[in-house]
């Protein structure tokens, strides 16, 4: 029963974690849907260019605020295996891997974890100034 719970609770995170970051991903979404997917070209008259999609441009997301909605719910917690951010001798026995091989998981996904932790629209550079961020919270100098 207990396990039971705790999986109903771990779930309920991750899923709240996955639509809260919903609103930075927003912008881009409109700007695709509203893009015009084709064009009327009547014989005779002169060819219209062809549209291009709108590009949409935001700023880097800082590390602490990708953490807390893309990665918090699982490494706040440890669920799915996930090593605690707290648990210091978990992220050193990582870091000996050096920051390139743990940055190169965290994009890639590693066991339950998927690519980038699920954000589709983050940076690798985001993803590694994050994983910086998780190690010097757990007390550790990224290397």
């Amino acid at each position: 029963m207990k396990k039971a719970l705790a999986i109903i609770v771990t779930a309920t995170l991750c899923t709240s974690v996955c639509y809260a970051g919903h609103h930075r991903d927003s912008l881009e979404v409109i700007a695709k849907r509203l893009a015009p997917v084709g064009q009327v070209n009547i014989i005779g008259q002169k060819k219209k260019t062809e549209a291009k999609p709108a590009q949409v441009a935001r700023a880097p997301m800082p590390p602490k605020e990708l953490y807390d909605m893309r990665c918090k719910a699982c490494h706040a917690s440890g669920a799915a295996g996930a090593p605690k951010i707290s648990d210091k001798a978990a992220w050193e026995a990582r870091s000996k891997k050096g920051l390139a091989k743990l940055t190169a998981n965290a994009i890639k996904g590693i066991n339950a974890m998927s690519p980038k932790g699920g954000c589709v629209t983050c940076t690798d550079d985001e993803i590694g100034a994050t994983v910086k961020y998780m190690l010097k919270q757990a007390g550790i100098k990224a290397k």
